[in-house]
């Protein structure tokens, strides 16, 4: 059989081949199985909960009671509710029409447009059964576009102006001021900003941000900046309102930017982003999944 398979045609040694490897992997998933146990339940206790939330309380166990495999449930029981369980670092609605919400990114105590952005999207279809979780997605909402106002070209905030970041001494047009941590400008911080609230109005119709001036001022900030940053680099000067530069002393080249504007570009359409997701420089002005 062997001598066969060294002769035999192409097409037979491959499925051999293709059957072995699936054996292997049967095997693999076998001993796994056998050694796996459920995973224990790391939720902070109720009483250290930052944010409780009854509609995702509930989803939680609606959820849960369709997963039979038990470990996935207890991860499932773990990751959803962490952003309201350890993340929620302010809130405030005492004033109902201005709620605040505050979400820091997990192991900084700073708030990103993006995360912040992205942890509470998994909630958005609860809202509408939960006005209490309404008011932290409002607040949100609402802090982002101050956000926005204070700088438009900062990826991540403090909670108030008394804080203190460790990149104060960055080289940054607009410098550096009070209430920011970080000022490294990602096209798709704004976009998150847009993208937040357009899928908090879809999922309650609430309307009431679009009448918050401050929510609108914002709005149009964010225009202004896209809209200047699909300028050529020569036609961006030091003098502009919302002409951008960075620079960090540091020996990581993907922690600043070449030129302090990075490389030059012309119009394409597409609006510049010095800065990835990732918090790192691009070599390339434009990033297209935010555009």
């Amino acid at each position: 059989f062997c001598i066969y398979l060294r002769r035999g045609n192409c097409v037979m040694r491959k499925l051999v081949v293709l059957c072995l490897f699936a054996l292997s992997a049967l095997l693999i998933l076998s001993l796994v199985d056998a050694q796996r146990c459920n995973v224990p339940n790391k939720r902070p206790p109720p009483s250290q909960r930052l944010f409780k939330s009854d509609a995702v309380e509930k989803e939680i166990d609606r959820i849960c009671s369709m997963i039979k495999d038990t470990t996935l449930a207890s991860i499932f029981v773990n990751c959803f509710p962490n952003t309201l369980d350890t993340t929620v670092y302010y809130f405030n609605d005492s004033i109902p029409e201005s709620p605040d919400t505050f979400i820091i990114t997990g192991d900084i105590p700073a708030m990103w447009q993006r995360d912040s952005s992205a942890q509470v999207t998994p909630y958005l279809h609860l809202v509408n059964q939960d006005s209490r979780l309404q008011q932290l997605l409002r607040g949100l909402i609402f802090r982002q576009a101050r956000n926005v106002l204070l700088d438009p070209y900062a990826n991540a905030f403090l909670l108030n102006a008394s804080g203190t970041s460790p990149w104060d001494s960055d080289h940054r047009s607009p410098p550096m001021k009070p209430g920011l941590w970080e000022g490294k400008y990602e096209l798709d911080s704004l976009m998150n900003v847009v993208h937040l609230a357009t899928k908090y109005f879809s999922q309650t119709k609430d309307s009431s941000i679009c009448m918050s001036s401050t929510f609108m001022a914002a709005m149009s900030r964010i225009m202004d900046v896209v809209e200047y940053q699909q300028k050529s680099t020569t036609e961006m000067h030091q003098h502009d309102d919302l002409f951008y530069s960075f620079g960090r002393m540091t020996t990581n080249s993907i922690d600043t930017l070449f030129g302090g504007t990075g490389q030059p570009s012309k119009p394409c359409g597409l609006s510049r982003s010095p800065f990835r997701p990732s918090d790192d420089s691009h070599v390339l002005p434009f990033l297209v999944p935010a555009n």
